[in-house]
């Protein structure tokens, strides 16, 4: 809904309020609102409800309505921080570690990955007990010309673009002050009183 505001208006209006009249002849936005939906809903749905159940504990509420989305955008920017930045951290921190000690040996890194035994297809690798024997058999299948999408290699470059990018995003710091005695907020504040959070579970 925020990529492609759009698709708001491809039903038929037969009227709209005078609140919505003014917010888009005057090309209004509710800043916090937005920045918060558009944060929460770049997370995978997983995370999404995930971070929906820190939210209950938090909030103290299942209907969430009414809320303070600088202070939402401020907690969820703790939950990213705290549940998946540190995890892109460590993958990063990860892959310097391979490179400086295990490339010289020959090994293959940009093909390592980590491997979910609980979840092992014993019809394609045969083993499901000889971790020296699946092990082997993995190392024979890899390709150096492609780099598996769920490598470490692979995940590390794409944490590494989305810290460099956080450097110039938008913080906490600077959505107070762009909402700070704004009017238009306040007024918005009013008119979403009792609308539910912008967040999409569908996808």
């Amino acid at each position: 809904q925020y990529a492609f505001p759009e698709r708001h208006f491809q039903q038929a209006f037969r009227q709209i309020s005078l609140d919505d009249f003014e917010t888009l002849t005057a090309q209004k936005i509710y800043i916090a609102r937005t920045a918060f939906g558009n944060l929460i809903n770049a997370l995978p749905i997983k995370s999404k409800y995930d971070f929906t159940m820190y939210a209950i504990d938090e909030y103290g509420t299942m209907e969430f309505k009414g809320l303070d989305f600088i202070r939402a955008y401020n907690f969820l920017w703790q939950y990213i921080t705290n549940n998946i930045l540190s995890q892109g951290k460590l993958l990063v921190s990860t892959y310097e570690l391979m490179q400086r000690h295990l490339r010289q040996t020959g090994m293959p890194i940009e093909s390592v990955g980590f491997v979910d035994w609980g979840n092992t297809d014993e019809q394609k690798t045969g083993y499901t007990d000889n971790l020296f024997e699946m092990v082997q058999l993995e190392i024979s299948d890899w390709d150096e010309d492609k780099v598996p999408s769920d490598s470490i290699a692979n995940q590390a470059l794409h944490f590494q673009q989305l810290f460099l990018y956080m450097e110039h995003g938008l913080k906490q710091a600077h959505l107070e002050e762009l909402t700070r005695n704004d009017v238009d907020e306040k007024r918005f504040v009013k008119l979403f009183d009792g609308v539910d959070w912008p967040v999409d579970y569908s996808v």
